[in-house]
């Protein structure tokens, strides 16, 4: 079963898009890591305050660095991954396998893809534009909002 089928369940319009423009979209470079995955730590201080500390960045350039990343202990409350990009009308750097393999073991939302679209090689501004943010809150009792 193709891989995006099988992990995003994204409706076929979509999926049609994605496949047309994947050589335009991902192209890994030698010289930039493909991913970097910061791991960030919450602790207390002497006051009892929160703080946030931060590991030094992994670099991932390969499927089995991921999974090796995903299978060790880690105290971490958030995890960031980010992809590098040489120009903003250029290919993302990182291989569509990388790619895929990141959103489905993340459970990242299908419809994420249409973020992902706005990216790539570009020669005049496409119509892909970055879709709305949707959030959910709740007004309690008090009047207070509760997120």
């Amino acid at each position: 079963m193709d891989p995006i089928c099988a992990s995003s369940r994204v409706d076929q319009l979509l999926e049609e898009k994605i496949k047309a423009r994947t050589n335009s979209l991902f192209k890994s470079r030698n010289d930039v890591a493909q991913l970097v995955v910061y791991l960030l730590s919450s602790s207390k201080d002497s006051c009892g305050r929160r703080i946030l500390q931060t590991k030094q960045p992994i670099p991932i350039n390969h499927v089995s660095e991921l999974k090796r990343l995903q299978q060790e202990e880690t105290t971490a409350c958030v995890q960031v991954y980010t992809v590098a990009q040489l120009r903003s009308w250029t290919t993302l750097n990182i291989s569509s396998e990388l790619f895929h393999y990141l959103l489905e073991a993340q459970s990242v939302f299908p419809y994420f893809w249409k973020s992902v679209l706005t990216f790539g090689i570009r020669f005049v501004e496409n119509e892909y534009a970055f879709p709305p943010f949707r959030a959910k809150s709740s007004q309690s009792v008090d009047g207070k909002v509760d997120g």
